[in-house]
């Protein structure tokens, strides 16, 4: 490749660049350069109009390990922020579709050791003629100034030769850092540094927008002083319209009164729909987003979600927002993908249970890790989505009194969120109390409407209690047994709901349309060479209505030495429980195996 350029000052496009000092230096500004976006910058100057590959880029940046290509991705975004470029328009770094970055920009080495000293042009003194009279008074003049200058150069204040960089710009990254991480430690600094750039520059009122939305995000960090954060929203809220009303400060207005009444979510949603041609600040999104998810609207919040990850490629809290929407929305490959994604850029050292517990697929080695987690680490529960993650491992590890015992002092009436409304119905199974289990599904469903998925667990909890008319009933109102049993793709991805389908088509006299659902189900499972622990459940269920008991006790015993586990995430009743198998109840075979599973569950402690 090209001849590598030493390390002084260059000129880059527009900047010129100082690699000693980590400096991008303009007639208006000064950057200072993060370190890896200033290695990066030297490797790409070093070769010019050289396509860069992803692996050399590797090699060169991480020279001890070996990245992803986000960690890529995310460092050319820095790089060209910094340098004012843009990708669909490039005029530092170009994009070699499936190779690559490319430089562009004309590269100049400079021939002066500073930006701020002339360059001096070495020439042959000519000789003076000292009887030219005109020269010896020049000459005198000049050296009478020379004098002058000299005296005042040593006895006026000295001017700093060193480049000044813009503080608030600097705070402004750091707080934009901190403000993008999940936990309220990282929303407190960012405030501290938001509170930095304010007080440096206090005539722009995004600042203090950031600040109203990090203490509304504070209000679920920390449930005991809502009432606090909620004032502090609205201060900075007043500060940022004393400043300038804005498309952002609008939509806080609205995003306020929706915190108030829960009623005005059309109005902060028809607001939102107003102001989006504006070009609205990525936390003005982010937090119309949780909106969306929070009311129920998930494809919308994941629509927007998405859509902001594309602008924000390391927005870090928003891949843990996204991953919980299509978790709902019942997609777990996305989901545990940016589950993945998340910890990555959070950087984990060490796992917590209280958040890992319902992200991914449970069985009894990840059951193992996270019960010595809790016994070893006291798990630290600050927000009510930890409390409900907690509760559903504590189902999951077949601790059942545990589970009960930290919800005793929880206020049902004024919980209505559909994680605390699915864990107190889960929780009711537990109890057996199925009637509850029902109010709560209801009520979930009556809540949140517009999720077609929410009226699963209602039909199956009538059809639990031998409802089968009402289970069908709500299926019918919904179209999901239109919908689930006309697509084979679904009855791929959910064979426990479609096993439930064809459950209550038996239950109602439809024998043979349910006869045909399950031998296609069963057909979809073994299709695969290897099943794994919860497919290898699957399959037993479908045995068991297809009536064949021993076929079923064969699948449940592998399914059990492979490590399944009842996953409450998913459903509501003890594995003894479990409606699939009540042709099993009174087979001593089917109790030895629950014996055997609960053993195993002892082990995980």
């Amino acid at each position: 490749m090209d001849k590598k350029i030493k390390k002084h000052d260059i000129k880059l496009g527009y900047w010129q660049v100082n690699f000693e000092e980590n400096l991008l230096i303009s007639d208006t500004e000064t950057v200072v350069l993060l370190p890896k976006v200033a290695l990066a910058i030297e490797f790409f100057v070093n070769h010019p109009n050289s396509t860069i590959t992803f692996d050399e880029l590797n090699s060169a940046l991480w020279p001890n390990e070996v990245v992803g290509d986000n960690s890529i991705y995310n460092l050319i975004g820095q790089v060209r922020k910094v340098l004012g470029d843009n990708a669909s328009a490039p005029k530092y770094i170009e994009t070699i579709s499936k190779k690559g970055y490319k430089l562009i920009a004309k590269v100049e080495q400079q021939t002066s050791p500073s930006p701020h000293s002339q360059p001096v042009e070495e020439k042959t003194q000519p000789r003076i003629n000292f009887n030219n009279r005109y020269v010896v008074i020049s000459g005198i003049l000049s050296l009478v100034l020379i004098i002058f200058a000299i005296f005042f150069s040593t006895t006026a204040p000295q001017k700093s030769l060193t480049p000044q960089f813009n503080l608030a710009e600097q705070y402004t990254a750091l707080a934009s850092l901190h403000a993008r991480k999940p936990y309220k430690e990282d929303k407190l600094k960012a405030i501290e540094f938001y509170e930095k750039v304010i007080a440096l520059s206090n005539n722009d009122e995004v600042p203090h927008i950031e600040v109203a939305y990090l203490n509304i995000a504070l209000m679920a960090l920390i449930p005991s002083e809502q009432a606090l954060f909620f004032q502090k929203a609205e201060r900075a809220l007043n500060f940022a319209v004393n400043i300038e009303e804005t498309p952002d400060t609008e939509l806080l207005k609205a995003h306020l009164r929706w915190i108030n009444d829960a009623s005005t979510l059309p109005a902060l949603m028809e607001t939102y729909e107003h102001l989006s041609k504006h070009n609205l600040l990525i936390s003005s999104q982010i937090y119309f987003s949780h909106a969306l998810f929070v009311s129920g609207y998930i494809k919308d919040a994941i629509e927007l979600q998405q859509a902001i990850l594309d602008e924000c490629s390391t927005c870090v809290e928003l891949y843990r927002k996204l991953a919980n929407s299509h978790i709902v929305q019942m997609n777990y490959t996305k989901a545990a993908k940016l589950f993945n994604q998340f910890h990555t850029l959070n950087q984990y050292k060490e796992g917590d249970a209280v958040k890992l517990a319902p992200q991914g697929t449970l069985d009894v080695t990840s059951l193992r890790y996270l019960s010595q987690y809790v016994t070893k680490h006291s798990p630290h529960v600050t927000t009510v989505n930890q409390l409900n993650e907690l509760t559903l491992f504590y189902l999951n590890a077949g601790a059942f009194e545990k589970a009960i015992s930290i919800n005793t002092h929880r206020d049902e009436s004024t919980d209505s969120s559909f994680f605390s409304l699915y864990t107190f119905a889960a929780l009711a199974g537990a109890q057996r109390d199925f009637e509850r289990s029902l109010k709560l599904f209801a009520l979930r469903q009556a809540l949140y409407s517009q999720q077609t998925q929410f009226a699963i667990p209602v039909a199956l909890t009538h059809w639990l209690l031998g409802n089968n008319q009402k289970a069908l009933a709500v299926l019918e109102n919904k179209q999901i047994f239109v919908t689930l049993t006309a697509n084979i793709d679904l009855l791929k991805q959910y064979p426990q709901y479609t096993t439930f389908f064809a459950a209550l088509l038996n239950s109602l006299g439809h024998r043979e349309k349910a006869t045909d659902l399950l031998t296609r189900i069963k057909e979809n499972l073994t299709a695969n060479e290897q099943l794994s622990a919860s497919q290898t459940m699957d399959l037993a269920l479908v045995e068991a209505q297809l009536n064949q008991p021993s076929a079923s006790l064969d699948a449940i015993e592998a399914a059990i030495s492979k490590g399944w586990v009842t996953d409450f995430s998913l459903h509501w009743w003890r594995f003894e429980d479990n409606p699939f198998l009540r042709v099993l109840k009174q087979n001593k075979r089917f109790n030895s195996l629950i014996d055997d599973y609960y053993q195993m569950l002892a082990s995980t402690d």
